[in-house]
């Protein structure tokens, strides 16, 4: 065997393994400190891509379940606002009862209405008022119920996309309950779908509206073109089961998709002159009409109607001067609706000129600047105003109380027997929709339940994957640790080897 100083391969291989051995408890010491297999990426690749999924899927089980939590929770505030509809329901048809019996009188049954009208009002209060955390929960014209075309609220109740469920709370308004039916429930035929209504008059524009024939009512119909009325410049009033359209310009209704203009009658493009002059004027003002003398004043209100504007001019021609009229005896203004019409009579020898700038009769009104008594054939002035009528509606249009019929009572025998049959109906919804919060609530509950197991076996197969092994890691350290005691003994044996050559040089 050679002897050689310049190299020392005994030492060089000691160093190599007590390097190695140093590495193997250096790796084990660090996953007992963090209890964690795969500290970096270098520890294992596919393992790490794997576990980081799996602790994503785990943290989205884990906030889906908080999310169903607050679903529930949402739920039952609601469902807590509807038990006390119930309680108010059945004191109004407890005053209702009563009041039907002839064995009180009228003076009996005002004081009775006057609780039932409070109670009434309660409902509208409390539907206005339930909310979660600033969501409206029981007023059908907003997102988390069913307006026309309302959606319901949705909630993620999963860690993937899609996995969602939706929260749909019918409405509780006053409105909404009582002797109501949907759509599909009253019109043989009606699909979902869009209908647009589009008005010919200037700085106008169309407006497409979505209506669910399922969860919609009449009323909705209503409530969801009178939003629009503004941008439309239609109005739309109910009574009656029929929904009135009108405006100061011809406008069309159509179904872009579905069926629902065609079923209510109202998809045309054909208007009628008001009849009867029974619309209001939707408007409020004043203007001047003046005989060169006297100057009589006629004030209108947007709530007024067509026959009692033409009232109101009639009092100013023909009043004294004294009570702000121009005292022209046997002058009139009548109002034709069956022409949409505002007709002058009894005009001799006065020339009437309406008032300027300020003072001036609206233009839609389409009055003559001057009437004389040579121009009275020529001096009617028709009215640009367009009606359109739906097919009548006989049943499921009657709730407890709608802004343009009024609501029922109990101030006679008659409407306490009415109000008993609509408030049984009332009742029925009102358990029906918590019976439906409380199917989607026991749903939600198991969803919970469900979303637990699969965090909890999410959890244990990242843990498979990217946790250390706490037996199998201290035996590996202890291993290393007698290596590299052995090492560092070897080394300090192989470091005297090439003293062993000094011996030769003596």
């Amino acid at each position: 065997m050679a002897l050689r100083v310049n190299y020392n391969g005994a030492a060089s291989s000691a160093i190599r393994g007590f390097a190695s051995s140093q590495a193997r408890f250096d790796r084990s010491s660090a996953r007992l400190a963090s209890g964690l297999r795969i500290g970096s990426a270098s520890d294992d690749v596919g393992g790490m891509t794997i576990a980081e999924g799996l602790k994503g899927q785990t943290r989205g089980y884990l906030q889906a379940k908080r999310n169903i939590q607050d679903g529930i929770s949402l739920l039952q505030t609601a469902e807590a606002a509807l038990a006390e509809d119930h309680a108010l329901l059945s004191r109004m048809r407890e005053l209702a009862t009563g009041a039907a019996s002839d064995t009180l009188t009228d003076s009996d049954r005002a004081l009775l209405n006057a609780e039932f009208t409070q109670l009434r009002a309660e409902i509208d209060r409390i539907a206005s008022s339930t909310n979660f955390n600033g969501t409206p929960l029981l007023m059908k014209d907003d997102a988390v119920s069913t307006h026309a075309g309302g959606t319901g609220l949705t909630l993620q109740v999963g860690a993937n996309a899609g996995d969602t469920f939706t929260v749909s709370i019918p409405g509780a308004r006053t409105q909404d309950l009582g002797d109501v039916k949907s759509l599909s429930g009253v019109l043989s035929g009606a699909q979902s779908g869009t209908v647009t209504v589009t008005p010919t008059g200037a700085g106008s524009s169309p407006v497409t509206v979505t209506v669910n024939v399922d969860t919609a009512a009449l009323l909705d119909v209503r409530d969801v073109i009178r939003d629009n009325q503004a941008v439309l410049g239609v109005r739309v009033q109910h009574a009656d089961g029929v929904l009135y359209f009108t405006s100061w310009d011809a406008f069309s209704i159509s179904d872009t998709t579905g069926t629902v203009a065609a079923r209510l009658g109202i998809a045309t493009a054909a208007q009628r002159a008001n009849a009867g002059g029974s619309d209001e004027l939707g408007a409020s003002g004043s203007f001047d009409i003046t005989d060169g003398t006297n100057t009589a004043s006629v004030a209108y209100q947007s709530s007024d109607t067509f026959d009692q504007l033409a009232v109101q001019m009639s009092t100013a021609i023909s009043a004294a001067t004294g009570s702000g009229g121009l005292n022209i005896a046997g002058a009139s203004v009548a109002f034709d609706g069956n022409t949409g019409a505002l007709t002058f009579s009894g005009i001799t020898s006065e020339t009437l000129t309406f008032g300027s700038g300020a003072a001036a009769p609206p233009t839609t009104f389409g009055l003559p600047g001057t009437i004389t008594s040579a121009s009275l054939a020529g001096s009617s002035a028709t009215l640009p105003y367009f009606q359109l009528t739906s097919t009548g509606i006989a049943s499921g249009v009657t709730p407890l109380y709608d802004a343009d019929t009024g609501g029922i009572g109990v101030g006679t025998r008659q409407e306490a027997a009415t109000a008993i049959t609509v408030l049984d109906a009332a009742t029925n919804l009102v358990s029906s929709a918590r019976a439906q919060l409380g199917a989607q609530q026991n749903r939600m509950e198991s969803q919970v339940r469900s979303l637990s197991v699969a965090a909890e076996n999410s959890s244990a197969a990242t843990s498979v994957i990217a946790d250390a092994d706490i037996a199998s890691e201290v035996s590996e350290m202890i291993r290393a640790d007698i290596l590299m005691r052995a090492a560092t003994s070897i080394l300090a044996q192989a470091n005297q080897s090439p003293s062993v050559a000094l011996q030769l040089l003596r």
